[in-house]
């Protein structure tokens, strides 16, 4: 969401739009100042990094806070933060991005095997009349996929679909040099010419099934390899469990990569795996795969979209490590020089035809939604 974010702000910035954000506290100074130089205004809300609570909504809601003294056309929702200032009637036009829904996050809690995020289920059921009259008081809605847009036309919510807009996200360029330079990732991976990698990237957590990837990769045994990109909170006890053990060979944790370094390990790599427990709505990490060629393994929770799950490229599974292992022989065939198989809209101008499109008609005509996404 803060990469979506990112690139929308670039795309407004660059057709003349002046931006604020509001976000929760940073955690270093230097991701403070990055996001300074990225935006007009920027204010912190809340006392917790990285958490949207009820307490941060309710505080962006409050007019006496400086944001509302800088009096904005447009308030763009990544996610239903705004959903507070919604419910209480603010007379801005307020659009929320749709990458999920309440029911989605709630299958996420009691599909995720962890007593803590079980325990997150009852909150998910509480916040559903104030995110409810948020989702159908809004502007706009921009979801990122049909499947999300429909979730929204039906209870809690019943959105009319006339006053959604399918936007997807955009895929990330991935330069021709990187695509070319498979066989030099291999070498620096330390990937031999029959060795299949499979990479998993992102939060190392039981959410994310990163535990059934290794199953489902020591299973299939040799020559298959996978790669674990990222860190988090499951990150010491898989750690743990494959040191010594009939996996160490097969499991290679690569830490946390820069978005230059996953695009070229996605390049070395042979098969893309999403073994996610949780319910989600289209990864990001799905797309710069598909950008640079690379095959997907991916569980339904992943929710990867239609135009992804209809590709050759994708096997969607269930979510045992049989059913990955399985996905993962079929599709982790030498890729060799890899081209995208989605369409060619890259991120950057997703945002512009898109993100701004929508923006400047949502404020010309105060609501009167009148574009596509297209």
């Amino acid at each position: 969401m803060e990469r979506v974010g990112a690139s929308v702000i670039s795309a407004l910035r660059g057709a003349g739009w002046e931006v604020g954000l509001v976000t929760t506290p940073f955690g270093d100074s230097s991701r403070r100042a990055r996001a300074s130089a990225t935006v007009d205004a920027l204010w912190m809300a809340g006392d917790k990094i990285g958490r949207y609570s009820v307490a941060w909504w309710w505080e962006t809601s409050l007019r006496e806070r400086p944001w509302w003294g800088w009096s904005p056309d447009v308030v763009i929702s990544i996610g239903d933060g705004a959903g507070s200032l919604i419910a209480r009637g603010s007379p801005v036009p307020t659009v929320i991005q749709a990458h999920g829904t309440f029911q989605s996050e709630l299958m996420s809690s009691l599909r995720a095997g962890s007593l803590r995020e079980f325990c997150k289920a009852p909150v998910h059921v509480l916040r559903v009349p104030l995110r409810a009259t948020a989702l159908r008081r809004a502007t706009s809605v921009w979801a990122i996929t049909e499947r999300v847009a429909r979730d929204l036309s039906r209870l809690p919510v019943r959105r009319s679909p006339s006053r959604t807009a399918v936007l997807p996200n955009g895929v990330p360029d991935v330069p021709a040099a990187v695509r070319r330079a498979r066989d030099e990732v291999r070498a620096k991976l330390d990937l031999g010419p029959d060795d299949r990698a499979v990479l998993f990237a992102g939060r190392i957590h039981q959410q994310k099934g990163v535990h059934v990837a290794v199953d489902a990769v020591t299973a299939l045994g040799s020559p298959y390899v996978l790669l674990v990109a990222g860190e988090g909170p499951q990150e010491a006890e898989l750690r743990a469990r494959v040191d010594g053990g009939v996996a160490e060979a097969r499991v290679r944790f690569l830490g946390r990569l820069s978005r230059a370094d996953l695009a070229a390990t996605m390049v070395g790599a042979d098969a893309l795996v999403l073994p996610s427990l949780r319910t989600e709505g289209q990864p990001i990490v799905c797309l710069e795969a598909a950008g640079c060629g690379l095959p997907i393994v991916a569980t339904a929770n992943a929710r990867l979209g239609e135009d992804l799950e209809r590709s050759p490229h994708v096997r969607v599974v269930g979510a045992s490590a049989a059913e990955i292992a399985q996905g993962i022989r079929e599709l982790a065939a030498d890729g060799g020089l890899r081209t995208p198989y989605l369409p060619e809209v890259s991120r950057e101008s997703a945002a512009k035809l898109r993100y701004v499109c929508a923006t400047d008609s949502l404020v010309s005509h105060r609501g009167e939604w009148g574009v596509t996404g297209d």
